[in-house]
C-alpha cells in the first residue's frame, strides 16, 4: 500500500499486520499528500510517480527496503523531464517512462544507464511528440499515445518508432490524435479511447481505423466523445467508459446506454465511469467519480448498488485478491468485504496503533506474488 504522505506499508491480509513499514518517501516530501501512481515490475520492485508533478521517479527496492530517486539532477539515472505520465516495463525487462516533453525514458534496471526516444526529423521512423502516455499489449507491443500528434508503437525487431498520426489529406490515418487509452481485443486490434474524438479502432490486419462518435440524431451512437475507461470482458462485452456519458456496451455498431437516472435506483449512480473491473465471479464493477458501488446485473440489464456499510461513497480503486477478497480505496481508509461471510471489514488510521494505516486517503492497492497487500 502506499499512502498519500508517502507511507510504504507491506501488509500480511492473513493476520491484518503490517510487515514492512518505509517511510522514507514520505520523508523524501515532507509528508505532503500526493496521488502516487505505482507499477510493480518482474522483480516485486515499485517504480513510484505522481502524473503531472515534477517529483521525477522514485524506485523502491523491495528486497533490500531502499528507496531511491531520479530526476534531471541525478547522476546514475538522469531523466530529461521529472513530469511522468506513465510508467511500464518492456519485454526486454527495461522500465519505459513517459514524460511530459522528454519523449520516453528508457531504463535498464540492472545497468542503471538510461537512453532517450524523442521525435526528430527522420520522418515515419521517429517519435512523433515529446508528451507521451504508454501502453504495454499482449504481444509485447509498446504503445505510445501523444498529445494531439497520434499513436506510436515500438516492438523488439524494430529499431525506432513508427508515427501513427493523422493527416489531413488521407483519410485512411489515424482519425483523432489526442489519446486517453488503449485495449486490444482478443484478435489482436487496438481500440482507442480519445479526448474528444470519440473511439477508434484500429484492424491490424487491414491496417485500417474506424471511429465512433456521438451523433445527437442517432441514439445508437457513442454516448459522448471523451472516452476515459475501456474494458473487455469474458465474455468477449466491450465496455466503454465515458465522461459525464456514463457507460456504453458496443454490440456491432451499435451502442447500448447506460446513463444515472434520478428515477431508477438500479441506473449507474455517477456517469463518470473511470475504471471497470471484473472479478472472479464474472461481475463487474464500475467506478466512479462520486458514486457508490455499481455491480451490473446481467438478468435485468441494470446495475445492483449492495447496501453494505461503507466508510464513504468515493472510490478511487476496486481491486480482487487471491483470496477473492473485494479491496475498495476511500477518502478515509480501505473497505474490504470479505469473500467467506460477505462482511465489510474497514482499515483506517488510528492513532497509537503501529499496525493501523498511517493515512486515510488510499489510491493504489497491490497484491505481490507472496499473497501480500
Amino acid at each position: 500500500l502506499i499512502y498519500t504522505d508517502g507511507t510504504i506499508d507491506k501488509l500480511n491480509t492473513a493476520t491484518n499486520t503490517v510487515l514492512v513499514r518505509n517511510t522514507a518517501l514520505e520523508q523524501a516530501n515532507n509528508k505532503k499528500p500526493f496521488p502516487y501512481s505505482v507499477m510493480q515490475d518482474n522483480d516485486s520492485n515499485l517504480w513510484i510517480y505522481v502524473t503531472g508533478s515534477f517529483l521525477g521517479i522514485y524506485n523502491y527496492d523491495t528486497h533490500n527496503n531502499k528507496l531511491n530517486h531520479y530526476d534531471k539532477d541525478t547522476r546514475d539515472i538522469t531523466l530529461n523531464s521529472n513530469v511522468i505520465n506513465t510508467i511500464v516495463q518492456g519485454d526486454d525487462r527495461n522500465i519505459w517512462v513517459g514524460t511530459d516533453h522528454g519523449g520516453i525514458n528508457l531504463i535498464n534496471p540492472v545497468s542503471h544507464k538510461i537512453s532517450y526516444i524523442l521525435t526528430s526529423d527522420d520522418g515515419d521512423r521517429s517519435l512523433s511528440e515529446n508528451s507521451v502516455v504508454l501502453y504495454k499489449d499482449n504481444n509485447g507491443i509498446v504503445w505510445a499515445g501523444t498529445y494531439k500528434h497520434g499513436v506510436n508503437y515500438y516492438h523488439k525487431d524494430i529499431i525506432q518508432f513508427p508515427i501513427v498520426k493523422h493527416y489531413i489529406a488521407d483519410n485512411n490515418s489515424l482519425p483523432y490524435e489526442d489519446v486517453n487509452c488503449f485495449v486490444e481485443d482478443k484478435a489482436g486490434n487496438l481500440w482507442i479511447g480519445t479526448n474528444g474524438g470519440g473511439l477508434v479502432n484500429y484492424n491490424k490486419t487491414t491496417k485500417k481505423y474506424t471511429q465512433y462518435k456521438h451523433n445527437p440524431a442517432d441514439p445508437n451512437s457513442l454516448s459522448n466523445d471523451v472516452v476515459i475507461s475501456l474494458f473487455i470482458d469474458r465474455e468477449n462485452r466491450f465496455w466503454i467508459g465515458t465522461y459525464f456519458g456514463g457507460v456504453n456496451r458496443m454490440e456491432g455498431n451499435r451502442f447500448v446506454h447506460y446513463q444515472h437516472k434520478d428515477s431508477n435506483p438500479n441506473s449507474l449512480s455517477d456517469d463518470r465511469v473511470y475504471t471497470i473491473t471484473e472479478d472472479s465471479k464474472q461481475q463487474l464493477w464500475f467506478g466512479t467519480f462520486a458514486g457508490a458501488l455499481n455491480i451490473y446485473n446481467q438478468a435485468a440489464d441494470n446495475f445492483i448498488h449492495p447496501d453494505y456499510i461503507m466508510s464513504s461513497e468515493y472510490t478511487s480503486i476496486i481491486y480482487e485478491d487471491r483470496d477473492k477478497n473485494i479491496w475498495i480505496g476511500r477518502d478515509r481508509g480501505i473497505d474490504v468485504i470479505v469473500n467467506k461471510t460477505q462482511k465489510v471489514k474497514h482499515y483506517s488510521n488510528q492513532p497509537g496503533n503501529p499496525n493501523s494505516l498511517i493515512a486515510n486517503d488510499v489510491n493504489r492497492i497491490l497484491q505481490d506474488k507472496n499473497g501480500l497487500s
